[in-house]
């Protein structure tokens, strides 16, 4: 349990510490946008049908190349890559809102600085945890980096609980129960048509 737990204790115990807060959410930050404009400008290039530079073809994996590849061939535009970024722009931020609202609800008085950190480094063990949904290791970084912030221990896991289950237990449940109910309109449907043709 405690390899399970090292990296959400290791990003809040060095990231976390003193003033580095507000540095290290700068270079995120940073990294974040840089992120974007490169795979802005190679998505461009790809939907335009301009060749790609030699050295990209060397340092990009080719998992990458072949979704490369794919989205050249379906013909895509920029204008049509709009809804769908603005729609990954808008989960993002109910991410963050989420949080927010969690910690207005168990009492917490802070602005968004908590909320958006939290939100971050949940981002970060997500990714890096082998886990379903980053499971356990995103509530501990949630949580910790809450504490780290100011946000009183008892709070701090109550609303990093009641955001994870709005974000992921309960479309996970609904998910769940209306494939159930999908499934089991399915065969009825079968059920009642078979019946009606053996009486027909």
């Amino acid at each position: 349990m405690n390899a399970v737990l090292a990296p959400a204790a290791f990003v809040t115990d060095n990231l976390m510490v003193g003033g580095l807060t507000t540095l290290i959410m700068m270079l995120g930050a940073t990294a974040i946008l840089a992120t974007v404009v490169v795979m802005f400008t190679i998505i461009a290039w790809v939907i335009q049908g301009r060749r790609l530079p030699v050295w990209m073809f060397r340092y990009t994996p080719r998992r990458l190349l072949r979704i490369l590849v794919q989205l050249r061939q379906h013909n895509l535009s920029l204008i049509r890559m709009v809804p769908p970024l603005g729609i990954l722009v808008l989960f993002r931020l109910s991410g963050i809102l989420t949080i927010w609202a969690a910690l207005r609800a168990v009492g917490w008085d802070g602005g968004l600085v908590e909320p958006i950190t939290a939100y971050v480094v949940g981002a970060i063990l997500y990714g890096a945890a082998p886990l379903f949904q980053g499971l356990g290791i995103v509530e501990v970084g949630t949580a910790l980096t809450l504490q780290r912030l100011g946000v009183p221990a008892t709070m701090a896991v109550s609303a990093t609980l009641i955001s994870r289950i709005l974000g992921l237990w309960l479309p996970l449940a609904i998910g769940v129960v209306a494939q159930f109910l999908e499934a089991l309109w399915a065969r009825w449907k079968t059920w009642s048509a078979t019946k009606q043709h053996r009486a027909g």
